[in-house]
Formats: C-alpha cells, sequence, structure tokens
C-alpha cells in the first residue's frame, strides 16, 4: 500500500497565480489517488471513479483557466483551448476503452501536467507579466 505520495507539488511548479496553483495542486491529489488505486489492484470500478474525478476537475479548471485568459486578452487562448480539448479527448478514449487502466490514466496525467504547466501555462504568465503587467486576472 502506499503511504507517501509519488507526486510531489514543487516549487518549480508554481506559476505565482495562487487560484491556478491551488487548481494544479488538485491535479496531483488526483494523480496521487490514481497511483494509490494501481497499487492497491486498479479494479474497473476503481478506474471508473478516478477517470470520473479527474474529468469533472479537469472541466472545471479549464474553465476557470481559460475565462481567466479570455479576460486578459491572451492571444495564444486558442491554442490553450485546443490543448484543453486534446487532454478531454485523451482521457474520453481511457474512458472508453475496454483495456483502459489506471496506470494509463496516470501516465496520461502526469505527463499533462509536466507539460502543460511547465510549458503552455509558464507561457501565459510570463505573456501576462510583460503584457499586461498589474493586471488581476484570477
Amino acid at each position: 500500500m502506499i503511504r507517501e505520495p509519488l507526486f510531489v507539488w514543487k516549487d518549480a511548479f508554481t506559476l505565482g497565480v495562487p487560484s491556478v496553483d491551488a487548481e494544479h495542486r488538485q491535479f496531483f491529489e488526483i494523480m496521487n489517488r490514481c497511483a494509490r488505486a494501481a497499487a492497491e489492484g486498479g479494479t474497473p470500478t476503481a478506474l471508473a471513479l478516478v477517470l470520473k474525478e479527474l474529468a469533472t476537475y479537469a472541466d472545471h479548471h479549464f474553465k476557470n483557466e481559460e475565462a481567466a485568459l479570455d479576460r486578459v486578452g491572451y492571444p495564444e487562448l486558442p491554442l490553450q483551448r485546443a490543448e484543453h480539448r486534446r487532454f478531454k479527448e485523451d482521457l474520453a478514449r481511457l474512458e472508453a476503452g475496454e483495456t483502459a487502466n489506471l496506470l494509463g490514466a496516470l501516465a496520461l496525467m502526469r505527463d499533462w501536467l509536466m507539460q502543460h504547466i511547465l510549458g503552455n501555462d509558464r507561457r501565459y504568465v510570463t505573456w501576462i507579466e510583460k503584457e499586461r503587467p498589474g493586471v488581476r486576472w484570477s
């Protein structure tokens, strides 16, 4: 049984936007629940619950993030929306697959968070700091 979290939030993931950072931390919590479920046998029921939680939370986070970026006029918002759509499509494929497993869901979440937070999300923070200094956007 896993007692310690496998995925630990690091300062490098912090974007400096408290509401976004809090939502990203919640994704780490979901990843750790997924890892625990996989270590405990990964039943189809456990997988369905984790994937449903992830889909629901992703929708919540993506709506918040996209609305905030729209308010500040972020020019790469269409790219951000496309990335969000791709994640939801990948997740839907996992949910629909007969051979879907918790490890696949875990890999999707891990890869997504590392690439998206450290890549796309970091870009919008840099843009806002440069182009909209002093704007509270979240």
